[in-house]
């Protein structure tokens, strides 16, 4: 309740003079107010809503009590401090030894260091520092290397836009998971490597060049999943196909539509939304073909209620 309170208090504070000294004062107030609560509960909340700023605290004693949480959790409550951090040099000094922190911590926790990676990339790229931004991006690429190829593209994708210098280098990892994670998608097997893998390659769909091969292989691959499962992955290609591509291609939607009728008639109704919101611009023939299987959909859903209608019904007693 009191940390409600005070995140009210701080947007009626916000509400005052942008440059006025008495703003400053009450924003710092408030901070400081906070970080009064003491509760373990509340403290995570508590770093996430104060910027590490000198005159709300030491830095020094934010990072401490920051760095006494698992690898995961505290390398996202600094992420959004990095930028706070950076305005000087002993703020620089402070983050770049924050993270190679973490990093090491984080390599003893091989579950959890996939998803530590992916932030830290995230987190280098705010770094004001070249020269910094540039070091942590190296050494998240270079740890993902050691990885199962299933989760490099999605820390790879969290580095990209790196340095110049850094390019060439992200280019060569980034075609080489890319490749890894489609032959290891191809030679699948299984339905928990194919789950894994499909949803491994959805960075690489958002990219124009590699997006083809990217679907081809994750539709080849729903049938190794389980009809709930087919449901789910369809519909995180269809979604991320809507958000990410402005030309959609006919082909593609004829190959969703396809592979909706795959599913049992029942299960269709899922894809089948964004499968229409898809086709809202598409060419005739894509219209046509989600307009057929709307109608095979009813025409079986019927017929099953009616097979099992029959089967239910009693039968008639004999006469006499």
């Amino acid at each position: 309740m009191r940390l409600d309170l005070l995140g009210l208090l701080y947007m009626v504070v916000l509400m005052g003079n942008p440059h006025s000294e008495e703003r400053e004062s009450a924003e710092t107030q408030v901070h400081q107010a906070r970080l009064r609560i003491t509760d373990p509960a509340l403290r995570k909340e508590v770093l996430l809503e104060i910027p590490f700023e000198e005159e709300i605290a030491p830095r020094v004693d934010l990072l401490r009590e920051l760095l006494a949480f698992p690898p995961v959790e505290a390398i996202r409550l600094l992420e959004p401090q990095v930028m706070t951090l950076g305005v000087d040099t002993h703020g620089l000094l402070l983050t770049g030894q924050s993270m190679e922190l973490l990093l090491a911590r984080s390599r003893q926790v091989p579950d959890g260091h996939p998803a530590f990676l992916h932030t830290l990339g995230r987190a280098s790229k705010s770094i004001p520092d070249v020269v910094l931004r540039t070091r942590i991006g190296g050494l998240v690429l270079q740890d993902s290397l050691r990885l199962e190829v299933g989760h490099r593209l999605n820390i790879l994708a969290a580095l990209d836009g790196p340095e110049a210098g850094f390019r060439e280098r992200w280019r060569a990892e980034w075609a080489a998971a890319l490749a890894g994670t489609l032959q290891a998608l191809g030679q699948a097997t299984g339905s928990a490597s194919a789950w894994h893998l499909i949803h491994a390659l959805v960075p690489a769909s958002k990219k124009r060049q590699s997006c083809d091969a990217v679907l081809q292989a994750q539709l080849a691959a729903l049938p190794l999943l389980d009809p709930h499962d087919q449901v789910r992955a369809l519909h995180t290609i269809c979604h991320e196909y809507l958000v990410d591509r402005f030309d959609k291609e006919d082909g593609h939607l004829l190959q969703f539509i396809e592979a909706a009728r795959q599913l049992p008639c029942y299960l269709r109704p899922r894809p089948g939304k964004l499968l229409h919101l898809l086709s809202k611009e598409a060419a005739a023939a894509v219209k046509a073909r989600l307009g057929a299987l709307d109608e095979e959909t009813q025409a079986q859903r019927q017929a099953g209620l009616h097979d099992r209608g029959a089967t239910a019904a009693p039968a008639p007693k004999p006469v006499g």
